[in-house]
């Protein structure tokens, strides 16, 4: 006999499949995002090697005024980064949740449908059992006279 919820469970597979796509852009995306910060901060360190060493020098004070603006600038930009990095993480950890609720969904029918066929095995001994019975039955009888 054919498992009733078949078609339910295929649209919660199909549906989990979705949302893992979409988590997995959603990762892809904060590992982007992460890697800018990493890449900004390093910029940012090699300018401040590069800043310190101008000071140890006779530097022109607009040259000093720029290495400010950079890391005021830097600075800026680091933070607005960092904001979209928990933005980012905020989609991920919600994506997450909803992926743990698609699994569980299509989980609790997989169940069913092994409940389903277990139940499905015992109807078939049964009645295999039955027909045994019913032919050693019908040859017990034919033997004796």
């Amino acid at each position: 006999m054919r498992y009733r919820f078949e078609t339910l469970l295929r649209l919660r597979k199909n549906q989990e499949n979705l949302v893992q796509r979409e988590m997995g852009s959603i990762n892809s995306h904060l590992l982007r995002q992460k890697d800018r910060l990493e890449s900004l901060e390093d910029i940012t360190q090699k300018n401040l090697h590069e800043f310190n060493q101008r000071m140890q020098q006779q530097t022109d004070p607009r040259i000093l005024g720029l290495f400010d603006n950079f890391f005021q600038g830097s600075r800026t930009t680091g933070e607005r980064q960092s904001r979209v990095i928990a933005e980012v993480e905020e989609r991920a950890e919600a994506k997450r949740h909803e992926l743990n609720e698609a699994v569980k969904k299509r989980r609790i029918l997989e169940i069913l449908k092994d409940r389903h066929n277990e139940q499905q095995k015992k109807i078939k001994m049964k009645i295999e059992t039955a027909l045994m019975d019913e032919i050693a039955g019908s040859r017990w009888k034919r033997k004796t006279p």
